[in-house]
């Protein structure tokens, strides 16, 4: 099933400029955190240094997209995506990141059993390493349905070339 915007383009287009987005809402939220920060040591500027990785990786997805190199484009956003499907916190372990919107559905076990369906347009990102008491794991939705959509485009315009060119070898080694 095709789920596109008009064309296959203009759909790569449309997705190219979200993830830039996304990715220059991350950059806003790292650096008003860091403007906010009174000390850095040596472990919080390694999950700053994290944050801007994938918020440049989503900046990076986007503008090849924007730049139509469609493979190399496809394939960041595929990893763009797969990094954002998961948030999850053990303890005082937690990892969570979104670039551009979430709409996420999970269960948080902090305080009981409570099941959450959320939605925002916003950049986030949250790792930390032994520190506080939480119980979460979320499946970010939109992301699996991003990545599903990026995996059939790439499949369309790449695997159906590889199949056609295979074919055409196949039959011109039949030929007397």
């Amino acid at each position: 099933m095709k789920i596109r915007i008009r064309s296959t383009e203009k759909t790569l287009l449309i997705l190219g400029i979200y993830q830039m987005i996304g990715a220059l809402l991350g950059f806003y939220l790292v650096a008003k955190i860091l403007l906010n920060t009174q000390e850095i040591n040596g472990l919080l500027l390694l999950f700053f240094l994290i944050a801007i990785g994938l918020y440049s990786l989503s900046m990076k997805a986007g503008s090849v997209l924007l730049r139509k190199d469609y493979k190399r484009g496809l394939i960041l956003s595929i990893i763009n995506q797969f990094v954002q499907i998961v948030a999850i916190a053990i303890g005082g372990y937690k990892y969570d990141f979104f670039s551009g919107a979430k709409l996420s559905a999970g269960f948080n076990f902090t305080n009981g059993f409570l099941m959450k369906v959320e939605s925002e347009f916003i950049s986030e990102f949250g790792f930390s390493w032994n520190s506080g008491k939480e119980y979460y794991i979320y499946i970010n939705l939109l992301a699996i349905f991003l990545m599903y959509i990026f995996m059939d485009i790439y499949e369309e315009m790449f695997k159906k070339k590889k199949v056609e060119l295979i074919m055409k070898d196949s039959e011109m080694s039949h030929k007397p």
